[in-house]
């Protein structure tokens, strides 16, 4: 990211509950969209660089033949329906690994 020039933070978390989807990228647009790339690999690097992360994905760009386009409050069908999200909530929001982040979040 920091090659590219771009200012996007990259934070590691946990798995977000969908295991079979690892490895999973998640990315929050200014926009307000929010994208969630599965079965990331090292080939896939330069694609979201290039792509997602410069900013040029919009709600309907597709990700391995699936739309990319994500909520985890989905009132569609598929893996996240009729689910809610609540031990899990601030996954990707707070530092995994600070106690710090953990009791300034309410923790």
């Amino acid at each position: 990211v920091a090659k590219k020039g771009l200012m996007s933070p990259v934070l590691v978390a946990g798995c977000d509950g969908a295991c079979h989807d690892a490895p999973v990228v998640i990315i929050e647009m200014a926009e307000g969209l929010t994208f969630r790339l599965i079965r990331v690999g090292p080939a896939d690097v330069n694609e979201i660089l290039g792509f997602w992360l410069a900013g040029r994905a919009e709600a309907s760009s597709m990700w391995k033949g699936r739309p990319a386009l994500w909520s985890s409050n989905d009132n569609g069908s598929g893996f996240w329906h009729r689910q809610e999200r609540r031990v899990m909530k601030d996954l990707g929001y707070i530092d995994p690994h600070s106690v710090d982040d953990y009791i300034a979040n309410a923790g």
